[in-house]
């Protein structure tokens, strides 16, 4: 196991498994919160705010943890989740 900490990141993630990073170097605020809850309402996409822990652009696991839903549109998290993770699966074969 690596000595180097566990990167820890903000992400709001769709219902289709897209996902926007939030607040880089510091939490994100309860503004930018609202303001990705809302872009995702106006494409009736469910969304969720989510902390990420892992290694962003490394092929070992990331583990997500599910924080709160962000808009007004319900969907099934567990297939949301499911959709992020073989995204991300995809993009780290293609480098």
């Amino acid at each position: 196991m690596s000595d180097w900490p566990r990167e820890k990141r903000w992400l709001v993630i769709a219902e289709d498994g897209r996902h926007s990073t939030l607040g880089r170097a510091t939490d994100p605020s309860l503004e930018e919160i609202a303001r990705a809850g809302a872009s995702l309402d106006a494409v009736d996409l469910a969304g969720w705010l989510v902390v990420s822990e892992g290694g962003y652009y490394q092929k070992s696991s990331i583990s997500l943890l599910l924080v709160r839903r962000i808009t007004g549109k319900d969907a099934d998290w567990d297939e949301a989740q499911r959709l992020w993770h073989a995204a991300r699966a995809q993009q780290l074969a293609e480098r």
